[in-house]
């Protein structure tokens, strides 16, 4: 797996991490999947698009408020994966809770609950 890119603070054109992996097989067709969930490290996001598209992915706290962008640009059609490390824009490891994904595309948008433990 590629090393992660630096974190960009919220509204930067840098993505946080790498271009998902087109290869992986764990999502079905226009779905958000977790795994790991609940996770204390290292969490796999993965989504599958039918068509190439741009998309953004979003993490939110639990009053809604925007904790960072995981992930923001074109991808090719077919399922795709990222590693999330469990930090936010501004490099601070988030605490045990619940927090929500949010997968934007053209199509509309998908949200995920994802609980972080201790």
């Amino acid at each position: 797996m590629p090393p992660f890119h630096t974190i960009q603070p919220l509204g930067a054109p840098a993505p946080l991490f790498p271009a998902p992996d087109s290869s992986a097989t764990i999502a079905d067709e226009g779905s958000l999947r977790i795994e790991a969930n609940p996770d204390r490290d290292l969490t796999r996001i993965a989504f599958s698009l039918p068509r190439a598209a741009h998309v953004s992915l979003m993490l939110y706290d639990v009053q809604g408020r925007p904790l960072g962008e995981l992930w923001t640009g074109v991808s090719s059609r077919g399922k795709h994966t990222l590693a999330w490390p469990g930090i936010e824009a501004q490099m601070r490891r988030l605490p045990a809770g619940i927090y929500f994904l949010v997968l934007t595309t053209p199509e509309g948008k998908e949200c995920r609950k994802l609980l972080r433990r201790e």
